[in-house]
């Protein structure tokens, strides 16, 4: 009978870089976020000119966003972007362990309206 090995063991005994490990891990998720965004646009059958046109960019700046090269995409394109696509952008700042969620204003106005009463029909 074989000796099961746990993957910490494993991973103990193989040299590794903690830093490349850590570099090629938010690469990976980035491209990953990155495929969504794209497989969603592809799925409500919108090419990257189709939503460019919607959002008032140009083409490369939906190439850019799909990339994942958001450093060099304004906000604004990537909330429209999301927005055209019938999603909602949420804002997260990390601080350390600490996350504080970034709410829109306008979406907080309107989540402290009550909702109108209907009124009854006359007949």
């Amino acid at each position: 009978m074989s000796e099961y090995v746990s993957w910490s063991e494993v991973r103990a005994k193989t040299p590794h870089d903690e830093t490349q490990v850590e570099r090629l891990t938010k690469k990976y998720l980035a491209k990953s976020r990155v495929a969504t965004l794209t497989d969603i646009r592809l799925a409500l059958g919108f090419t990257q000119e189709d939503l460019a046109q919607i959002i008032g960019v140009n083409q490369s700046n939906i190439s850019r966003i799909e990339k994942g090269q958001l450093t060099k995409t304004e906000f604004q394109s990537l909330y429209s972007y999301v927005e055209a696509l019938g999603g909602k952008i949420e804002v997260h700042a990390k601080f350390g362990t600490n996350s504080l969620q970034i709410v829109d204003s306008s979406y907080e106005e309107e989540l402290k309206k009550k909702p109108k009463k209907k009124k009854p029909r006359r007949r």
